[in-house]
């Protein structure tokens, strides 16, 4: 655990602290818990070292008390980097509400984010669905029959789309290689936001799109192999080595 701000934050890294660093942030409602596959790859941790941690309210970092400022949770992520990672160059794996975190971080960290690997990435203000059931789990009467993961990404999610017009000019400033994963059978984040990212991301020196057929939102458990070879590529792309070299 790590205490940020008097939020007390839950992280998990595994690897050999010589090799390049990959930071993932999960999405909503989620903890590092949708990621074990990932973690558990053999190939992946011949490569790389993990770093992952349950976002604000989820999992064991508060959970049930959202935090919907993605101003805020750039904040605290900000400072898990300056303690876990605090010297060396590292690149993001972030899927779905994690997507925009992860793109202020190559901003924040600018010279030391070398990529990113996003999927099914919430970037795009209104191209999100909001699904009826999520409307009594934020009202007070009814609230309170709905786990407590639900009510966070249901605060989360009728913010999202103001949260995102704060930082959305911010996109162009983005200067690293991305690789972007989503399923064409999508119907939380609308396929549609690869064009909006294409159209708003336009200073990045490499993108790659992989829209899958028939896949859906989550992708950690279905797309695991996917994400896993577009981590160990983004290692290549952008040049990290290990730290010892």
């Amino acid at each position: 655990y790590l205490n940020i701000d008097n939020h007390k934050i839950r992280y998990l890294t595994v690897g050999n602290d010589s090799l390049p660093s990959i930071l993932m942030i999960h999405g909503s409602p989620s903890s590092v818990s949708i990621f074990d596959r990932i973690i558990r790859d053999s190939s992946l941790q011949s490569h790389a070292r993990i770093v992952t941690f349950d976002r604000p309210g989820y999992g064991y970092s508060e959970f049930g008390n959202a935090m919907v400022s993605i101003d805020s949770q750039c904040f605290v992520v900000s400072n898990l980097i300056d303690s876990l990672i605090p010297h060396n160059d590292f690149v993001i794996m972030a899927v779905s509400y994690g997507g925009p975190i992860a793109c202020q971080m190559a901003l924040r960290h600018k010279n030391r984010v070398k990529g990113l690997v996003l999927g099914a990435p919430a970037l795009a203000p209104g191209l999100e669905t909001t699904f009826d059931i999520s409307y009594p789990m934020t009202w007070f009467p009814t609230k309170w029959i709905f786990p407590r993961m639900l009510r966070v990404a249901s605060r989360e999610k009728f913010a999202h789309k103001s949260e995102l017009i704060k930082i959305e000019k911010s996109y162009s400033n983005i200067r690293v290689p991305l690789i972007y994963i989503q399923g064409l059978n999508d119907g939380v984040v609308h396929p549609n936001t690869a064009k909006y990212l294409q159209e708003n991301f336009t200073q990045l020196p490499y993108l790659e799109i992989n829209m899958i057929p028939n896949q859906k939102h989550f992708l950690s458990y279905p797309q695991k192999d996917k994400l896993v070879d577009a981590m160990i590529r983004m290692l290549t792309i952008s040049g990290i080595k290990k730290h010892n070299e």
